[in-house]
């Protein structure tokens, strides 16, 4: 899959600087990091530019009242070139698409709380092929 490139406008991006690298949040929502006894670690608020996969869909018939459709996923949009010292943050699915990009981050870690809502994550990983 190949990757479309976006321009990030410098005064949208939220700048979060961890050791000397930049984070920034390329998911619509903000990245709470959180340690194994539950505290906070870090958030990171989203930048306001969302990468995501491009995707077509064709409806391909019901199994009773359920539409079933085929989707097709294509590169992904929105992520923004390497910059030295900048990582973003995507979805995991962005982040599986594009295993060739060292400077792509995605939450690793889910932590949920009883009724099954994710509170945060313990870190964020690189995605390798």
């Amino acid at each position: 899959m190949s990757t479309i490139s976006a321009q990030v406008k410098e005064d949208t991006v939220n700048r979060n600087m961890t050791d000397g690298f930049e984070l920034v949040n390329l998911t619509p929502h903000e990245i709470t990091i959180l340690s194994e006894t539950g505290a906070r670690v870090a958030s990171i608020p989203p930048s306001g530019s969302v990468a995501r996969l491009a995707r077509s869909r064709r409806a391909r018939g019901r199994i009773g009242d359920v539409p079933i459709s085929e989707v097709e996923y294509g590169g992904a949009t929105g992520v923004p070139d390497p910059m030295p010292g900048v990582r973003y943050i995507v979805s995991l699915v962005t982040a599986l698409a594009v295993t060739s990009r060292d400077d792509l981050l995605a939450p690793w870690g889910e932590v949920r709380n009883k009724a099954g809502r994710i509170l945060g994550c313990r870190g964020l990983q690189r995605v390798v092929s």
